[in-house]
């Protein structure tokens, strides 16, 4: 009986491949009761899916990125209102909400506390309002902000589509109560 073709392979490609399907070195796989699980709910642990995170990946991701979108410094000039609620988003967007536990002896100051309540209203009106552009204007700040790995719309112009989002954006967001008072 004759083997697949793929089998006939250098037997590292096929391990490799292998494992590539697999879900090893995922950051949601657990272990409970001495077997291996996903902690994603309602996925089958075994085939990788597309809540594949690398563990080391992940690990780097605690540290704050810089935004594709560079913001002058804090001694140039003060960030414009717009500048502000996309920077708490794009924060808001990279923080891991698998972290709900107790991070340490570290406590939040009370003006610390009510800063990061702060920045999360944004981030959340930022997002809600976000919801109701143009799928391509969604995407398109995600986009610039690193937070999409591909261009989905090849028919338009990254930067124009930008521009357009960011001006109807800047509008919706001048209207809310949680942003109105960076635009002022």
């Amino acid at each position: 009986m004759a083997l697949p073709g793929y089998a006939y392979r250098d037997p590292l490609q096929q391990m490799l491949d292998a494992e590539a399907r697999s879900c090893k070195g995922c950051a949601f796989q657990t272990k409970a009761w001495g077997k291996e699980t996903c902690s994603k709910q309602d996925q089958k642990y075994g085939r990788r899916c597309r809540h594949y995170t690398d563990r080391e990946q992940d690990m780097y991701q605690a540290y704050p990125r810089k935004a594709t979108v560079q913001v002058a410094a804090a001694n140039d000039r003060p960030r414009t209102g717009l500048e502000e609620c996309l920077h708490c988003w794009a924060e808001w967007m990279r923080r891991s909400d698998r972290d709900l536990g107790i991070k340490g002896p570290r406590s939040l100051s009370d003006g610390e506390a009510a800063q990061m309540r702060r920045e999360n209203e944004i981030a959340e009106a930022t997002d809600a309002m976000m919801a109701s552009l143009r799928p391509s204007h969604r995407w398109a700040i995600k986009k610039k902000f690193e937070l999409a790995r591909v261009w989905d719309y090849p028919h338009l112009d990254l930067a124009v589509a930008y521009d357009e989002a960011t001006q109807q954006l800047e509008q919706l967001l001048r209207k809310n109560v949680a942003t109105r008072m960076l635009f002022s």
